[in-house]
């Protein structure tokens, strides 16, 4: 396949699905699947370890405190360590309710919550930032068009967004869904075998 429709392929892999929010929604939450570039989906190499680093976008409206949960699809991804993720404390936030996530769950495919405030003005027009990180393993690939993490209120009674006003905040999630693509090695393994049949090939011509 030439490296032309090699890279189409690659990029008809991304997915990047949205639960739109109204005109009034303040705040974006985004599942970045490459933490090199953060705040840009990606695609990532299969069958093989990845963070998923869990995202948020604020609006002129602000964010005094987030209460955010994620799930996860459990026949294509196995949490790793325990805990498998990490609840960061982001600039213009001062506390975490609690230390970490509430609860991770492989069997449930979920992690609840990631959270933080403030007894201030939270962070206004400002973002991406990162609220913390998921370790997973790809186990499987499914290629079935659905989302492998989605971010959402799942944590009823718990999870919400809330504005500098103390008004609840309806936010767009994004969800990256992990997909198969080359690695660097796999590129590199087949570049010195694409190599090494034209030098077969040359070397057949010349004798």
């Amino acid at each position: 396949m030439k490296l032309e429709k090699l890279s189409g392929v690659i990029a008809g892999l991304l997915i990047g699905l949205g639960c739109m929010s109204p005109a009034f929604a303040q705040v974006t939450l985004e599942v970045d699947m490459d933490p090199i570039t953060p705040g840009v989906q990606s695609t990532w190499s299969a069958f093989g370890p990845v963070t998923a680093t869990v995202m948020m976008t604020v609006g002129p409206a602000g964010v005094s405190s987030y209460f955010v949960s994620a799930l996860f699809d459990n026949t294509e991804l196995t949490l790793v360590g325990a805990p498998a993720s990490t609840e960061l404390l982001p600039a213009g936030f001062t506390f975490n309710l609690t230390a970490g996530v509430a609860s991770e769950s492989q069997i449930l495919g979920q992690v609840y919550t990631f959270e933080a405030g403030t007894f201030g003005l939270g962070p206004v027009s400002t973002g991406p930032f990162s609220i913390g990180t998921i370790n997973f393993t790809v186990t499987s690939i499914v290629d079935d068009a659905v989302p492998d993490i989605t971010l959402g209120f799942y944590n009823v009674g718990t999870d919400g967004v809330f504005d500098n006003a103390g008004n609840p905040v309806a936010p767009t999630f994004v969800a990256a869904s992990v997909a198969p693509e080359p690695s660097a090695a796999a590129l590199l393994a087949g570049g010195m075998l694409a190599l090494w049949m034209v030098q077969r090939v040359r070397h057949g011509r010349a004798a």
